[in-house]
């Protein structure tokens, strides 16, 4: 081997071995001294397969999911291999038409998807100023002219109390209990990675007849 080192005394030099992250190490070595760099036993570094194939870590945490799962099953509620984290997600759809205060409004989200953490708030934006509204939801999707735009849920559909106003700024927002009902029990239940389809009702005076419009949809799929 001449000055050639061999740290796993296999006969062969270091610098001939694979060495996937280019630390002057061969793998096999860099995983004898730390085993934790290959959380799943393959023989291959963490590091390398993440990047070959960053899907391997769909939440973005830096340990691969399979790692994730085997530490802690609760991670994959339904048992399917995949974390539920990964399959919790918020999704804009629909099309929403321009109102009396200029853009279309908009619905969206704060806080978690995942119904443990029961901080999701439910929020519009671009609606007139100083107009009640009304959050609603329902477990189907559908595009039908209503009032002066596009109502994106339903048929079947659940009205959220309280109704509420937008501000100066034509924003509201509605925090929402997931233990209590309409979300904790019949037909509206929200159970973990149920999806649901919200969208928000508001007046408006013009500049249409019907006085009324909608956002665009908000579909969600929440985690345990």
């Amino acid at each position: 081997l001449g000055t050639s080192l061999d740290c796993n005394l296999n006969s062969v030099p270091d610098e001939c071995e694979t060495d996937c992250d280019g630390n002057g190490f061969p793998d096999e070595c860099d995983i004898a001294i730390t085993p934790g760099l290959d959380c799943d036993g393959n023989s291959e570094l963490d590091s390398c397969e993440l990047a070959a194939n960053p899907q391997l870590d769909c939440d973005s945490n830096g340990v691969l999911d399979t790692c994730d799962l085997a530490a802690n099953p609760s991670l994959d509620y339904d048992q399917n291999g995949v974390l539920d984290v990964c399959e919790c997600l918020t999704n804009n759809y629909c099309i929403a038409s321009g109102n009396s205060a200029g853009p279309p409004a908009s619905i969206g989200q704060q806080g978690s998807s995942s119904l443990s953490s029961n901080n999701f708030v439910l929020t519009a934006l671009s609606a007139p100023p100083f107009k009640f509204g009304v959050f609603f939801y329902s477990a189907t999707q559908t595009q039908v002219f209503l009032g002066e735009g596009l109502l994106c849920v339903g048929p079947t559909v659940k009205r959220l109390q309280p109704v509420v106003v937008t501000d100066q700024a034509g924003a509201a927002s509605l925090p929402l209990d997931f233990t209590q009902p309409p979300f904790s029990t019949g037909p509206f239940t929200v159970t973990p990675l149920s999806t649901w389809n919200f969208q928000f009702w508001y007046r408006d005076p013009g500049p249409g007849l019907a006085g009324f419009n909608f956002s665009d949809g908000l579909e969600v799929t929440f985690c345990p």
